[in-house]
């Protein structure tokens, strides 16, 4: 080949290539901005993840949080106020721990436990001597009903601040208000999950729906 034919040829075809090679490779400056871009996205989504992550049984956890409240979802309870701090599980799985909280009004801490009767139902007769667990039907499960641990604190009179520090168990636990108020805390929860065992006993009672339903079969 030609000295004039090399050059033609080095010109026309491996001039332009080696500039786009190049144009593509970044700089020191670049690269360094890849490597943090790509840091900081790994560290977004192992955040989200994280944060996503339901804790496992045997699991502890320390949350924290600044909340408002939302009306109540449970039936019966539409004029109350409520901010979930500890949603309820797949799982049923329980917490148990300690809570500090601070609102800014004067507010109760719920817990909310599966009601299980197994699947009797209760006579009025029966429910006239026994009495009737305060519950209502779990919105998130079909089927299931939850009862309802209200506990009213005692706060000092003209307290600045509406505190408390609660250990408590229960499938699900929040800050509820009866009024209908709107209020805001911030609040501190340490928890352990368990898986709970179940150990109904309700001889007394199925005797006492048997004996009122022969009551009402022999009228």
């Amino acid at each position: 080949m030609s000295f004039e034919k090399l050059t033609l040829f080095l010109i026309l075809f491996v001039t332009p290539a080696l500039l786009a090679a190049l144009a593509v490779v970044p700089n020191e400056n670049g690269i360094q901005d890849i490597v943090a871009q790509t840091s900081n996205e790994n560290e977004t989504n192992q955040t989200s993840t994280s944060k996503d992550k339901e804790p496992a049984i045997g699991e502890t956890f320390v949350w924290q949080g600044t909340v408002s409240s939302m009306q109540d979802p449970l039936q019966g309870h539409e004029s109350h106020q409520v901010t979930v701090l500890l949603p309820p599980r797949e799982d049923k799985a329980v917490y148990a721990g300690l809570l500090t909280f601070v609102a800014s009004k004067p507010v109760e801490v719920v817990t909310l436990h599966y009601y299980d009767t197994e699947g009797r139902d209760i006579p009025q007769v029966v429910l006239d001597e026994y009495g009737l667990v305060m519950n209502a039907p779990a919105p998130w499960s079909e089927g299931d009903s939850v009862a309802t641990a209200m506990m009213a604190l005692p706060y000092e009179d003209d307290t600045p601040t509406f505190s408390n520090n609660i250990p408590f168990v229960g499938n699900v636990l929040g800050l509820h208000t009866t009024d209908g108020e709107p209020f805001m805390a911030t609040y501190t929860v340490k928890a352990t999950i368990f898986e709970p065992e179940s150990k109904n006993n309700l001889d007394s009672l199925n005797t006492a729906i048997g004996v009122s339903e022969n009551t009402n079969s022999t009228d």
